[in-house]
């Protein structure tokens, strides 16, 4: 398995076990002053993150799709890829900050 320079500092640092155990009783706020906000307990690291990537433009770009050979190379099956229709979905434009802190409360919601 090959480590990142980052990983093998922490594999240095301290075992597998004792990692998981420090992240288990990570907390990033008080559980005394529990709200009805269902996500009370990532919203401060929520707010510190989109306030920071707010920063950035974030990602505006669009991805356009590899449709296959082009008929001018001549290839055999070129000409089915380039008949074919392709089919797109208009999403909603979300910020880097908006898809990082979705990815997030969907791992704090199981």
């Amino acid at each position: 398995m090959l480590l990142i320079p980052e990983q093998r500092l922490l594999v240095r640092a301290m075992s597998r076990k004792r990692y998981f155990d420090i992240e288990k009783y990570l907390h990033f706020n008080d559980n005394t002053a529990i709200d009805t906000d269902r996500c009370y307990k990532v919203r401060p690291i929520y707010t510190l993150l989109n306030e920071t990537l707010q920063q950035f433009d974030g990602y505006t770009f669009y991805i356009i799709p590899y449709q296959g050979a082009q008929k001018e190379n001549g290839s055999e099956n070129s000409s089915e890829r380039l008949d074919k229709a392709m089919k797109t979905t208009k999403k909603e434009k979300k910020t880097l900050s908006q898809t990082v802190m979705e990815k997030l409360l969907r791992v704090v919601e199981t």
